[in-house]
Formats: C-alpha cells, structure tokens, sequence
C-alpha cells in the first residue's frame, strides 16, 4: 500500500463527507493518534465508532487497529525544532517525503518515454500552476523538445483541438478539478493526444481525463502553519521529471549548446 497518509490523500475525492472529516483530522493530528481508542477518536471528531471502522476499511485496513499501526510506521519523531526555520525545514521535508511515497517510478518511466518521442508536448496550469508549467518548459526547450505552455482558458482549448496522436499534454493542477485544465485536456484527448498529469488526488475529473497520473502531496494540512507555496510537491515531481529527461544522450547535447550559448552571451 505504501504510506496510509499518502494513500488516504489519493482517494480522498471518493471519500463520504464524514469519512473526509475522519480523514482531515488523522492527517492533522496524526502523531495523536498513535495511542487513542477509537472511542475517544469517535468523540473527538463527532461520528460514530462504526464510521471510523467503514473509513478504516475504506483506506485498505482490516480494522482501526491496523490504521493506527500503519499511522506509526509513518510518523517522523522529529527532533524538537526552534523557530520558523525550523518549521518551515520539517514541512518541505514532509511534503517531500509524502510525495515520494506516492510517486509511481513506472508511471515516471512511461511519461519520460511519451515526452521523449512525442511530435509536440504543451504543458496546461492556471495560475501558480501556470507558473511552473512555464519553468518546466524552459527546461524543456533547453533539452531541444518542441514544448510551449498554456496558461490562458482560451490558448488552451484552441491549441487542444489542434493536436494530434502524436502530441502530449502535461497537465498540472493540484486539486485535479481546474475546469480550465479539464476542459483542454478532455478536448485534447478527444483529437487523439496523450494526457499526463501531476495532480494530489484520484478520482477527480482530471484524474479521470489523464493516460498517466504523477501524484503529488497535498499541503492543505499545512496551510494553517503560514504562507508555503503550493507548488512545492509539484516542482520536486518536475524536477525529477527534468533529470530523466536530460538522461537521453540527444537532450542531454543540446543541453549542453544552451548552456553553452547563454555563457557566452553573458561574456558578450
């Protein structure tokens, strides 16, 4: 199953309204849990004991019992920290972590494979998910791909309904319900292009949309602890995504002319 914490966050959107009250509060208070009774757990949240069991199941444990042993395999005891630094420190090492045990390597392998031998590759995000399509295609360009990204509605559909079975879209959204996104990606699909995303949840109408699913951790839970950018899983997917890529000997050579190009520029 991998991390409970990191499963519960992929099916999250299929979750009951109660079960996603159960499933807010283990990923808050998780380090609380380790020694509860479900009874207390029930009236701390306000459902029954018999929900609790139904959610426990629900994420792929026989019993609360086992939640809670799964739960304790997956809490970091931190050593006590000072400070903002040391905050903000233990939420990227989280969030890092977390992403890392939702991350599928053969779903990465397949995606590298498609950008690779795609014709075309146009990367979709809105927003401060626009931002990082931007960066990714940057890096992209300098590795020779034939990329661009769309981060306008309007951009988006028209250039989905141009594409072909030989183009790809690289789609970023974090909740994997940006209408926007949802929209190009269904139309692109339609034309015959390969849809990839990097998204925090299954089961949404993205998720739903997409050949290839890169999840990320959700930072919802530390929202509450100050101002963090929320695409700090989503770049550490990038990131990864950008050293596979630059493993292919022909990008990895044009690589090294843009580098090349810039240096000198900058002696110019």
């Amino acid at each position: 199953m991998g991390s409970i914490i990191g499963h519960i966050q992929v099916n999250y959107p299929k979750l009951s309204k109660m079960e996603k009250r159960i499933a807010d509060y283990i990923m808050e208070h998780k380090e609380d849990l380790l020694n509860i009774h479900i009874g207390e757990l029930a009236e701390n949240i306000g459902v029954s004991e018999a929900t609790i069991t139904r959610f426990s199941r629900k994420v792929g444990c026989k019993n609360f019992v086992e939640l809670k042993i799964l739960l304790r395999d997956v809490v970091e005891r931190h050593s006590e920290t000072t400070g903002i630094i040391g905050s903000v420190d233990d939420i990227y090492d989280t969030v890092l972590q977390s992403t890392r045990q939702v991350l599928d390597e053969k779903a990465l392998q397949i995606a590298v494979s498609w950008l690779e031998k795609a014709n075309s590759i146009h990367i979709y995000g809105i927003e401060s998910s626009g931002l990082s399509a931007e960066e990714m295609k940057k890096r992209m360009l300098r590795m020779g791909y034939k990329v661009d990204a769309h981060t306008d509605s309007h951009v988006m559909l028209i250039n989905s309904s141009i594409l072909g079975s030989e183009d790809v879209i690289l789609a970023i959204s974090n909740s994997g319900e940006t209408r926007e996104v949802i929209d190009a990606c269904q139309l692109g699909k339609k034309q015959g292009a390969k849809v990839i995303s990097i998204t925090n949840h299954d089961q949404t109408p993205l998720s739903k949309t997409s050949d290839i699913l890169l999840f990320t951790s959700n930072l919802k839970i530390h929202e509450a602890k100050g101002l963090i950018n929320s695409q700090l899983s989503m770049i550490y997917v990038l990131d990864i995504l950008s050293m596979m890529l630059v493993q292919n000997e022909q990008a990895a050579k044009h690589y090294k002319k843009t580098v090349n190009a810039l240096n000198h520029y900058k002696k110019i």
